[in-house]
């Protein structure tokens, strides 16, 4: 691509649509995309005019963590049936889920959603993986081991780029319930060097591995069960 294509005006108007929506401020993306429409009438957008209308949607009443977490999966699903890349994804789930944090903080002192959802979730899923630490460690100090806990303390230390301690809390996770079987998937894993951050496991990936495993995630009631492996 040719350098100065990318000063292209109708260029510089797509990103700036898209920096928009992923800093959800969708009452900026509804102006810019209007003014897209009136000044490029014969440009098409891909993406962008759905995630619009269904961000708007979502953003438009306050959410509690679990109500958040609820809309963000419809949302994620309907990135997912569109061509949005990965790296686009992750930061407007970032976005999202700080935004979401910062709302709710009346709640950083539970353990917990009402859901039963644990908070260290949401700062995972926000890219925070030293506070999503800090919650899981109280969690084990306060409710008990489990061996999904001790996975979320893996990924957690990952991210971190603590290696060795990542691969003890996925060997630990493992021995804790053997029926998990993505155990190798994950401690292979701290031995590779020079990830992209995409490539990072986080919340939403071991939500996609729980269910895949035909498990789900934490609950109140299950936190308790799983103490005793």
């Amino acid at each position: 691509m040719q350098q100065g294509f990318l000063f292209e005006p109708e260029v510089l108007a797509r990103t700036e649509l898209q920096d928009a929506i992923a800093r959800l401020d969708f009452h900026s993306a509804v102006r810019r995309l209007e003014e897209f429409h009136r000044f490029w009438p014969e440009a098409k957008l891909t993406w962008e005019p759905e995630l619009v209308r269904a961000g708007s949607k979502v953003v438009a009443k306050p959410m509690d963590l679990d109500s958040g977490y609820e809309a963000w999966q419809k949302l994620e699903a309907r990135l997912n049936t569109l061509d949005v890349s990965r790296s686009w994804t992750a930061s407007l789930r970032r976005n999202f889920f700080s935004r979401l944090l910062a709302s709710n903080r009346k709640l950083f002192e539970e353990l917990c959603t009402a859901a039963g959802r644990s908070l260290g979730d949401f700062y995972l899923l926000a890219e925070q993986p030293r506070n999503a630490r800090r919650r899981y460690e109280n969690e084990i100090r306060q409710i008990g081991d489990g061996w999904k806990v001790r996975l979320q303390l893996g990924n957690c230390d990952f991210q971190l780029g603590h290696g060795a301690v990542a691969h003890a809390n996925y060997h630990w996770s493992c021995t804790i319930s053997p029926k998990f079987r993505d155990f190798r998937q994950y401690a292979s894993r701290c031995t590779v060097r020079h990830r992209q951050p995409h490539s990072q496991p986080g919340a939403h990936e071991t939500q996609r591995l729980l269910q895949d495993a035909g498990l789900r995630s934490r609950t109140r009631e299950e936190t308790h069960s799983d103490r005793n492996g």
